[in-house]
């Protein structure tokens, strides 16, 4: 996890028998490959490094992690016949919600 991850987010579904964390780097195929290989279903990608002031000072590891990690979990969704795909974004890309 970076410094914008919290693993104590997840403890509403810890115990759920559906669950399963993985501390893994996305961008590395050997990482995730045993993970697709347990049989999943849905992935669901949470993995982006965020904040645009970040993507000026070091845009490398923005499109490491953003764009070929996120490459890596597609090319195994379809190698392994993941039946849904969900990536998640921020309001950084679609903006913010305004007033709710």
């Amino acid at each position: 996890l970076t410094y914008a991850g919290n693993v104590d987010n997840l403890l509403d579904v810890e115990h759920h028998p559906n669950y399963r964390f993985a501390q893994a780097d996305i961008t590395r195929s050997d990482d995730m490959e045993p993970l697709f290989q347990e049989k999943i279903d849905v992935v669901v990608n949470f993995a982006a490094e965020s904040h645009v002031d970040r993507s000026i000072a070091d845009p490398g590891i923005f499109v490491s992690t953003n764009v070929m990690g996120t490459q890596v979990l597609l090319d195994f969704s379809l190698k392994y016949g993941v039946s849904k795909y969900v990536q998640i974004s921020t309001d950084e890309v679609y903006g913010s919600l305004g007033e709710s």
